[in-house]
């Protein structure tokens, strides 16, 4: 929704827009209702919502209403009818109220549309004493039409320098959108977990989740170097906990706290940082992008995430050597902290990724170690730390934070009064494989087929660029160099069907496109054994035969991959 024009309502607001977008984050437990009339129950003399304030946005072709016909619950809804999307603004019924920074809100809503070209959602407006916006909050978004309601829900996390938010009803294009059952209320659990984070943590938490101080010299080398100035970059690689997942705003991940320790500490120095998160994807696709995402922007400093998306297999464990090494062994010759985050069952690749930190005596840090006891002795829950299965929120990112930047305290702290020497030319010999020390990465833009029937490009929207068939019987065929190939391609609940895969004519590995959950799709990667070193052509046959419930045969390779020589 980036570029939309201030508020044209009584509060004069300026919009500069950063969204967060997190469905159904965040429960709202028992917590009493602080929205009035939010199920519109109740009327103005003409028969208008009452309590709710129309904005039109500078639009002529918006009309407001309370429709007593259509409504999820009770007497009546809240709708909006917009019958041109020439010129489209944003619209919405408006309450008003006055917040503190540090406070944390979620906001409910059900949302039912009909003909809505672009967007219905909800989102929360945060101002300051002049009424300007300091930015915003906002919701999952629903378009067309609908048969039955949807339910969409925002976290609204009061900033610094906010002392009002509104709760806006939006409908952004054309068409009709009803509102019912909107709800509001406060998460004090939250509140009282970040002002906990404002103390030390305690010396016993620090000591089980400390995995291993491991060799500082790298880090310390770093911090002998910070201290006289210059330019240095801070790098974080790893799944959608590193991209920032559920956290609400790029200050509250992990990286951040780092990010504010480097520049207090060394305040001469300029500090920049590369967050090379990307959700849903491992070390295998990790180890390939480094060199891209990461080593391009020659990192002082490295935190690598990957505990909770690889197994704990020495499959994974192998690809994750291939990126240590590649770190390792990158220009600047960087520190590298191991970070062990969890699932919702307290699990993660631990056990074999700390078996690669102790060969390369790097320091290791558990998330998992340090949160898990007080998960099992009922002093915390997990809902204190985390909205969903997987990613904390700006709680749990920000235990994490503390837990990292403890380890650099204690570097500063040892540090030498002489010159730390540099690391060693050589890295050790491989715990593993060096295998994936050796990588190369073709996106789906750059590569060039041996031989094309039925397969065509498609650039998507960058991010999803693909050679894409649906015609069964498409073949797609490639030339790589390499031990191992990677193979990633898209999986969602849609019209996707499957491919066979051989590599020189051998057995061919049939993989499924069709994905059976419902909350989107995924980069999806293989890898498969080439069968030595060298040239290999590798094939792709788009099969007739599908997954039952998939209405089409579609497959999208994203990218190639190879590893080894």
């Amino acid at each position: 929704m980036q570029g939309r024009p201030a508020w044209s309502g009584s509060m004069n607001t300026h919009l500069g827009l950063t969204a967060v977008t997190l469905f159904a984050a965040l429960s709202a437990g028992a917590a009493p209702d602080l929205l009035p009339n939010g199920s519109f129950e109740e009327a103005e003399a003409n028969g208008a919502v009452s309590g709710w304030t129309p904005d039109t946005a500078g639009m002529t072709t918006v009309s407001f209403a309370r429709d007593s016909e259509v409504k999820r619950s009770g007497g009546a809804s809240a709708s909006i009818t917009i019958s041109s999307n020439d010129n489209p603004s944003w619209p919405a019924f408006c309450f008003a109220l006055p917040v503190q920074p540090g406070q944390s809100y979620t906001v409910g809503a059900w949302i039912r549309t009909r003909d809505v070209v672009r967007v219905a959602y909800v989102a929360t407006d945060f101002l300051d004493a002049k009424r300007e916006r300091v930015t915003f909050a906002s919701g999952g978004t629903i378009s067309g039409t609908t048969d039955d309601w949807k339910q969409v829900s925002v976290v609204a996390q009061i900033p610094k320098g906010a002392v009002s938010m509104v709760v806006k009803l939006i409908l952004y294009g054309s068409g009709t959108a009803w509102f019912d059952d909107v709800t509001l209320v406060r998460d004090e659990a939250y509140e009282a977990g970040m002002a906990k984070l404002q103390q030390p943590l305690p010396a016993e938490w620090v000591a089980r989740g400390t995995t291993s101080v491991g060799d500082l010299a790298r880090v310390q080398r770093l911090f002998q170097a910070a201290a006289k100035g210059g330019q240095y970059t801070f790098g974080v690689i790893g799944g959608s906990i590193t991209a920032g997942g559920c956290a609400s705003s790029v200050d509250t991940r992990y990286a951040a706290y780092v990010l504010t320790w480097l520049k207090e500490h060394f305040p001469t120095a300029e500090w920049t940082l590369v967050n090379a998160g990307i959700g849903a994807t491992g070390t295998n696709y990790g180890c390939l992008r480094a060199q891209r995402d990461l080593l391009s922007k020659t990192p002082d400093l490295v935190v690598a995430e990957y505990a909770v998306n690889d197994g704990n297999e020495r499959e994974y464990a192998e690809t994750y050597e291939g990126l240590l090494r590649q770190i390792l062994a990158s220009a600047k010759q960087p520190p590298v902290l191991m970070l062990f985050m969890m699932n919702i069952a307290g699990g993660n690749a631990q056990e074999w990724q700390s078996k690669l930190g102790r060969h390369y005596g790097l320091p290791m840090l558990s998330y998992r170690d340090l949160l898990w006891p007080e998960i099992e002795a009922k002093r915390m829950a997990w809902a204190d730390i985390s909205p969903d299965a997987v990613h904390p929120h700006d709680v749990g990112h920000g235990y994490a934070g503390k837990l990292l930047t403890t380890l650099l305290d204690r570097a500063l702290t040892d540090l030498p009064a002489t010159p730390v020497p540099a690391p060693a030319a050589e890295l050790p010999p491989a715990l593993l494989t060096e295998v994936y020390q050796f990588t190369h990465l073709i996106e789906a833009d750059e590569l060039k087929p041996a031989a094309n029937t039925g397969w065509a490009y498609d650039p998507g929207s960058g991010w999803d660029k693909a050679w894409k068939a649906s015609v069964p019987g498409s073949v797609l065929e490639f030339e790589v160099t390499g031990e191992q190939l990677f193979v990633s391609y898209w999986r969602i609940r849609g019209s996707m069907g499957r491919a066979q895969i051989s590599i020189d004519g051998g057995r061919p590995s049939v993989q499924e496109a069709w994905f059976d959950q419902t909350w989107g799709g995924y980069r999806h990667m293989i890898k498969l054994p080439t069968g030595g070193p060298g040239k290999h052509r590798v094939r792709f046959e788009l099969l007739a035969e599908k997954q039952a419930e998939s209405s089409g045969t579609e497959f999208r390779l994203l990218c190639l991959g190879t590893a080894g020589k």
